[in-house]
């Protein structure tokens, strides 16, 4: 049998591209593997949002072509750099057997020769543990944000219709157990204006929450979109994980004018003040951005009393990327490397100050908490609640007198904390 394996690079938006890709292969009659040595196919899906994304998938292919070199395995080129640096990629890396954009990732199978059969289980691969999945529900974006190249790579945001999506998310449930799933796309909360004329995201949702399933996540959530009918439904629905991501990218109303924002600092005091009076404890994640082009002192001032003020749950910070083709490209001033490391680090340390005391309030409270496996270092059990997203924010680390089992659910009292985590224990109770 023939072997594929999947270097997978990017956001989650990506890895269900590279997953519904490795089903294909599996419909072809491939093995997946981990090990890229063992591998007749190594396929290379890459990301090309900012400098450092791209640089790390530059050298995922160089790897892959290294091995090819000692294997003679064939190496595929996929995802959003091989879209924005098509022609490039054939030139400069002529290692590389095929380069695909992403409008024929549905045919890289086909093209390559292979004979792809009809199946009726999951199409996809999960490259997640069977417990969680991301559900993709629409691709492209419309916001055009003066620092992002996503709507020239991916194009004009299309929604998937919800019948697809459920049945999608459905076989993501009866074909590996998954007990979370988590909605992502370039901006969930457009969801549906393309296809039926009005926002539907709480309408999928409410569809989605009649399956087999403990946890619903939402990410990505513009915040001039989310409606008070959002907030409720996140509130008030069980199955909902009371979790917002909410990228808000800055807190200064003369730089969010200049990203071509849609929201004012304002907007974001009222918005957060209307999910803190939801009464359901939900939880607040958002990313920042620091040095965009004519960021003063002042302007990044303001970013760090909002943090100050707000303390929200669980924050990103990146530095603005200068990408071409972008609406920023061209700005200036342009903030030096040294300028943005050093905001940066200020931010970090300011978000970890808060982040420290909102953990130390945990001391004492009991979570449902999804067990994940062990961590062999802590020689500790590892799982999440309901307020914290798979790789992006902390874990809740445990000892039991018992051994769980990886997927289900257990209730965890917080004993302590260490960094971004949370320490706790439980005995014999699960939440069955």
């Amino acid at each position: 049998m023939k072997k594929v394996s999947l270097v997978q690079l990017g956001c989650d938006k990506n890895r269900v591209d590279g997953e519904k890709i490795l089903g294909k292969f599996i419909l072809s009659g491939y093995d997946v593997v981990q090990d890229y040595n063992d591998a007749d196919v190594i396929i290379v899906n890459t990301c090309g949002f900012i400098e450092t994304a791209k640089t790390e998938s530059i050298n995922a292919i160089f790897d892959a072509c290294a091995i090819k070199a000692q294997t003679d395995a064939k190496v595929i080129v996929t995802g959003c750099l091989s879209e924005r640096y098509y022609d490039d990629i054939i030139s400069e890396i002529p290692e590389v057997d095929y380069v695909f954009k992403l409008s024929d990732n549905d045919r890289i199978v086909e093209k390559i020769g292979e004979i792809q059969q009809e199946s009726t289980i999951c199409d996809r691969v999960l490259t997640t543990p069977p417990h969680y999945a991301y559900l993709k529900i629409a691709d492209g974006c419309n916001n055009h944000c003066a620092f992002c190249a996503i709507p020239k790579i991916r194009g004009r945001y299309i929604s998937r219709p919800i019948d697809d999506i459920v049945e999608e998310a459905k076989s993501l449930v009866n074909s590996y157990g998954a007990k979370e799933l988590i909605i992502v796309a370039q901006d969930t909360t457009r969801y549906g204006l393309d296809l039926y004329g009005s926002y539907k995201i709480v309408d999928l949702l409410k569809e989605l929450t009649k399956l087999d399933v403990q946890w619903i996540r939402l990410m990505y959530c513009y915040p001039e979109l989310i409606s008070d009918e959002l907030i409720e439904f996140i509130a008030t629905n069980d199955k909902m994980c009371k979790y917002l991501d909410i990228p808000m990218q800055h807190a200064c109303d003369k730089i969010l004018s200049s990203m071509k924002r849609r929201n004012t600092v304002q907007d974001a005091h009222d918005l957060i003040k209307r999910i803190r009076e939801a009464g359901a404890n939900i939880s607040i994640r958002s990313t920042f951005m620091v040095g965009f082009p004519g960021e003063t002192e002042e302007d990044f001032k303001e970013l760090i009393e909002f943090l100050e003020k707000e303390r929200l749950d669980n924050v990103g910070f990146f530095a603005y990327s200068k990408e071409e083709g972008t609406l920023s490209y061209d700005m200036k001033p342009q903030v030096s490397k040294k300028i943005k490391n050093e905001r940066l680090k200020t931010a970090f340390l300011t978000q970890q100050k808060i982040a420290f005391e909102k953990l130390s309030d945990c001391v004492g409270k009991r979570y449902k908490v999804l067990y994940e496996g062990i961590d062999d270092k802590k020689q500790l059990f590892v799982g999440r609640s309901e307020y914290l997203a798979p790789e992006i924010d902390g874990k809740i680390y445990f000892k039991a007198d018992f051994c769980p089992l990886i997927g289900e659910f257990y209730f965890v009292t917080i004993t302590d904390t260490c960094d971004y985590d949370l320490i706790g224990e439980i005995k014999n109770e699960s939440c069955e």
